[in-house]
């Protein structure tokens, strides 16, 4: 059982390596699991039943604080930048299948089309507009496209 102990404790300590990265929250408890389970193996000697139960334990009570934390660490403010997006004219770079790279404020982003609208036909040079923005994917269609298409 001192591998499985070592074991979790390692994998939760990755996963809180990734959730820096990723920024979910939600990963935060799958850590916090790992490393109470990982601790109750290594120094109050469970078994592998105790351990999955712990594990469950823990991560059934974190996984709702997590969604509550992330609730309410919603920044307003990153939304309304996201939808200043909304309306913006961009240029089509290049064009792979359904997805698009588009030449917008001075660089280059990943895009991809509307609902109901096509990337077949498009090349380098044409000029699309920006219906919403997905994280850091902006959603285009044909210039005059209603908004949140």
């Amino acid at each position: 059982m001192f591998i499985v102990g070592v074991m979790l404790l390692i994998v939760g300590a990755t996963v809180l390596v990734v959730e820096t990265q990723s920024l979910t929250i939600y990963l935060i408890a799958v850590a916090v699991a790992c490393l109470v389970s990982g601790g109750l193996v290594l120094f109050a000697h469970t078994g592998l039943a105790t351990t999955l139960v712990a594990f469950a334990l823990v991560l059934l009570a974190g996984l709702p604080v997590a969604h509550y934390a992330r609730r309410h660490l919603k920044n307003p403010e990153s939304d309304r930048v996201s939808r200043d997006d909304v309306g913006a004219m961009v240029e089509v770079v290049a064009v792979r299948g359904e997805t698009l790279r588009v030449a917008y404020r001075g660089t280059e982003w990943d895009a991809r089309p509307a609902a109901g609208f096509s990337t077949a036909g498009l090349v380098a040079g044409t000029t699309l507009q920006v219906v919403q923005r997905d994280g850091n994917t902006l959603v285009v269609a044909q210039r005059g496209a209603p908004a949140g298409a």
